[in-house]
């Protein structure tokens, strides 16, 4: 596990980035909402039909735990006529919603600013809904959706009437014991394609792969039955190959990338490096380090510096030029002021930047130190050459450069340097992704490093941390697992020497290597009293078996087609 979190380089910044300073929410595709608790996020739906204009907003609120979409958002111009607008809104709906007249509203951050706030009481299909609604200016910000994720349309509504992120957590009842990837990929076939896509990016980049396994093969599987909107079968293939080598499962994902060749483009310049890079990945995983370089230096990948004129000149469109064509967003730019999107060739540059950085993490783990410090060097450089350094996602990426130089750093016996280096790593993965499983693995690795430099007191403080927030952090018990063995020779010593609080420690740091099913059960019988109804735990009852017997599905499936020879 530890190789394998190693090798996450920066997939999500060909999703959706932006840069640092572009915190205007209405240029990015999505965001995540609050800053800790249940993982939520809003993404873009452009094709909404209550949007009327091009200034017009909506955006779906999906959260990690639950199967479907939980609210929606809007920022609606009223041109003056609130009601008007409200009656659209609310004729947008559906049948099934019934609300009650509006009231004060339970947003204490906004009502004393904001006095037109308000919330009605309202019911989908026996289950509690809320719908709130703030009219500033010529604009009308609603938020709503089920009362259960209340604290996940406050804190969205917050962050789209302040055009910014806003802090805060996300508190449901969560079923983290419960099913997620059979939930993860319930949620996967609700999205449309680049939702779903970036949604497995997130879940990748966070450490949870077999969330993030779920996602890709999905949208592999819609790709293959035709469904319309998906033309990106390469890119899906090699995110499903780079997962199940992510999982361990090598000989399936060789299969994958064998299927990904076939079907890519060689003029595609972005999905050519994706597939460099992740095959280099998985050799990494498969600790073969000199294959992970012979995969950087053998692969072909396109330069996007230009147009092949003459080809162009004849009336053939190839890839780049569809990519520049589609990119041209000429009424974006004179509103904003700003590209929010990568180009084609900056999300190539970010992709070469990872090359550089996965080939000193392979030259390193050969000894080849000097060169490695070199080419994580120059991961740096083509970094910092896009955007001036500022695009929001590439923190991950030098996030995994910073480690890899500890490494370095330490073997050549410069002690201070590792730990200014991996204490970068922590803060980078803590402000890209905190209350994620690669976030604690960076918190666990400084730990061990400190308890290798004699400071026990630290590591122990470090690792209690970790141990805390291991239970609520999705896919956390398998990350940090094989990486807390420092931890309990700490513990062991101090007990020896007579602190008595070591064996609570001990305790405590052991539930996170097999989850007790106690609390596993604990976690979905509390989900299921969340809904507030009889009606609401049924649903949720329904919804894990229905997951279940799903997953039971798919196995079946995959047995059979497995058979060549039909039985008799």
């Amino acid at each position: 596990m530890m190789r394998r979190l190693l090798a996450i380089g920066l997939v999500a910044a060909l999703v959706a980035p932006v840069p640092v300073a572009a915190v205007d929410l209405k240029l990015v595709d999505s965001f995540r909402i609050g800053s800790g608790g249940v993982l939520c996020t809003a993404q873009n739906r452009v094709a909404d039909p209550v949007l009327t204009s091009m200034f017009d907003r909506a955006y779906r609120i999906t959260c990690r735990d639950a199967a479907a979409p939980v609210g929606k958002l809007f920022a609606l111009r009223t041109g003056g006529k609130v009601d008007t607008t409200a009656a659209r809104l609310a004729a947008g709906r559906g049948s099934d919603i019934v609300c009650a007249a509006p009231g004060p509203a339970d947003i204490p951050e906004l009502a004393a600013e904001f006095p037109s706030l308000r919330r009605a009481a309202c019911e989908q299909s026996g289950l509690a809904y809320s719908v709130y609604t703030l009219p500033r200016g010529k604009t009308l910000y609603v938020a709503e959706g089920l009362t259960g994720y209340g604290s996940a349309l406050r804190l969205a509504l917050r962050a789209l009437v302040a055009d910014a992120p806003v802090t805060g957590d996300v508190e449901v009842a969560s079923t983290a014991a419960g099913d997620p990837a059979a939930f993860a990929r319930i949620q996967a076939g609700s999205l449309d394609p680049t939702q779903a896509l970036a949604e497995g990016y997130v879940r990748n980049n966070a450490g949870s792969f077999a969330e993030a396994s779920e996602f890709f093969d999905l949208l592999v599987e819609r790709n293959r039955q035709g469904s319309p909107g998906f033309n990106r079968s390469a890119e899906y293939l090699v995110n499903q190959a780079l997962q199940q080598s992510n999982l361990g499962n090598f000989a399936e994902a060789d299969a994958l990338f064998a299927r990904a060749g076939a079907t890519l483009d060689r003029s595609d310049p972005v999905v050519l490096r994706l597939d460099r890079n992740f095959r280099a990945m998985h050799e990494l995983n498969r600790r073969r380090p000199q294959a992970a370089l012979t995969a950087l230096e053998t692969t072909r990948t396109v330069d996007l510096s230009g147009l092949d004129r003459e080809r162009v000149a004849v009336g053939f469109i190839d890839v780049p030029l569809s990519q520049k064509l589609n990119g041209d967003d000429t009424g974006l730019g004179s509103l904003s002021k700003v590209e929010a999107r990568l180009t084609p060739e900056e999300r190539s540059a970010i992709l070469d930047a990872q090359g550089d950085y996965l080939k000193g993490a392979a030259l390193r783990s050969l000894r080849r130190d000097a060169e490695a410090l070199t080419a994580l060097a120059d991961a740096v450089r083509r970094l910092d050459a896009v955007r001036q350094g500022q695009v929001k996602s590439s923190g991950w990426l030098k996030a995994g450069v910073a480690t890899e130089r500890a490494i370095i750093e330490e073997r050549g016996g410069q002690a201070d340097a590792a730990r200014a280096s991996l204490t970068a790593a922590a803060a980078l993965f803590g402000t890209e992704f905190p209350n994620s499983a690669a976030y604690l693995v960076a918190q666990a690795r400084l730990a061990a490093l400190l308890a290798r430099q004699g400071d026990g007191e630290g590591a122990t403080q470090l690792y209690r941390e970790i141990i805390k927030a291991s239970p609520g952090t999705p896919g956390a018990g398998q990350a940090v697992r094989a990486l807390v063995g420092p931890y309990f020779a700490l513990l062991v010593d101090s007990n020896t020497k007579g602190n008595a609080g070591a064996a609570n420690d001990f305790f405590d740091a052991s539930q996170i290597l097999v989850r007790p099913g106690v609390a596993q059960t604990q976690a979905v019988l509390a989900r299921e009293l969340s809904g507030g109804s009889d009606a609401a735990s049924s649903l949720f009852r329904q919804s894990v078996t229905l997951s279940r017997d799903i997953v039971r599905a798919d196995s079946e499936i995959a047995t059979l087609a497995a058979k060549t020879v039909p039985e008799a």
